[in-house]
């Protein structure tokens, strides 16, 4: 496994946000969708308590920080990441369980992920 895997798949949602608007995903979605990569590892989110704020603050605070230096190293390519809508709400931040989380066996997931409406698909299809 890479170091950092999950922070990479989110990074790269970020840089593909134009394809993902060319395919009718709002802004909102596509960082909900870079956090969904993010949180796929606790060892690259830090989150190991879903329920924490100051768990997901500091995930977040990994990503601006990753956005920060892809910015600097690919000038003119810029990318963003705007984590005051996921944190703008206590509401945003309540976690729902249900069913398994990642490859981890969480059985929670934040429910401003859940609320996003976007597609999952499952292997094997359906």
């Amino acid at each position: 496994m890479n170091k950092n895997h999950s922070l990479n798949s989110a990074i790269h949602v970020l840089e593909n946000r134009d394809k993902y608007r060319d395919a009718g995903y709002s802004d909102e979605q596509i960082d909900k969708i870079a956090v969904e990569c993010m949180a796929h590892s606790k060892r690259s989110s830090g989150v190991t308590d879903l329920n924490s704020k100051e768990a997901w603050s500091a995930c977040f605070d990994r990503m601006d920080t990753a956005v920060e230096a892809y910015n600097k190293e690919h000038e003119g390519k810029e990318i963003s990441f705007d984590r005051e809508q996921l944190e703008s709400s206590d509401e945003k931040m309540e976690v729902s369980c249900f069913g398994n989380f990642s490859h981890q066996n969480r059985r929670c997931q934040p429910r401003f992920l859940l609320r996003s409406r976007i597609p999952v698909r499952r292997k094997g299809g359906a």
